[in-house]
């Protein structure tokens, strides 16, 4: 027939493998790929400290690399984080951010190595903040900010055309000045 291929057989016992090794005349053992069938585990790498591990497509531009420290890179040769991805991201499933039990699980917004703020969890409560002095704001897909939160004075804007407050309140300091048409749950001139 027209298939072509290169079968290598090993026994099935345990530590038994088939394999093809890479060298040099210099270095008999540098890379290999193998498999052990009592494992059912495929096994591609290098036997350097200093190895890197890549995946090439489109003409053998890389595509994946896994450096010396088992650092990720996804569109990147040069991953700085264990997974570290160039480009736009698309999901179906959960983003799962997990940490030390002392430590704060979360996203971090970054524009190149400057922080601009995150999402979080502290204590059982999700925290979503700014960096500095800037501003948290929740708005609609046209950017037009609903909810802007100062994070310098504290301040908390609405801009929608029809703001909501529901319940009850309780202050126990001072409102500066509430500029809207009806607050609801509260009674005329509070």
């Amino acid at each position: 027939n027209a298939n072509a291929g290169i079968q290598i057989l090993a026994g099935e016992g345990s530590n038994q493998y088939g394999s093809v090794v890479f060298g040099s005349t210099n270095d008999i053992f540098g890379a290999s790929v193998r498999y052990e069938f009592n494992d059912k585990t495929l096994n591609v790498g290098t036997q350097h400290a200093s190895g890197i591990l890549r995946l090439a497509s489109a003409n053998n531009t890389t595509a994946v690399t896994i450096d010396a420290s088992q650092k990720v890179g996804i569109g990147t040769s040069v991953p700085s984080q264990p997974l570290t991805v160039a480009g736009n991201i698309s999901g179906s499933g959960t983003v799962l951010a997990h940490a030390e039990i002392t430590s704060k699980a979360g996203i971090q917004i970054n524009s190149g190595t400057t922080l601009l703020g995150g999402l979080y969890n502290s204590s059982g409560k999700v925290h979503l903040r700014g960096e500095g002095d800037r501003d948290v704001s929740i708005g609609s897909s046209n950017n037009a900010d609903r909810v802007i939160i100062d994070t310098s004075t504290g301040d908390v804007e609405f801009t929608a055309a029809n703001a909501k407050i529901s319940g009850s309140s309780t202050s126990t300091g001072s409102f500066g000045r509430v500029e809207t048409t009806i607050i609801e749950g509260l009674n005329a001139g509070s």
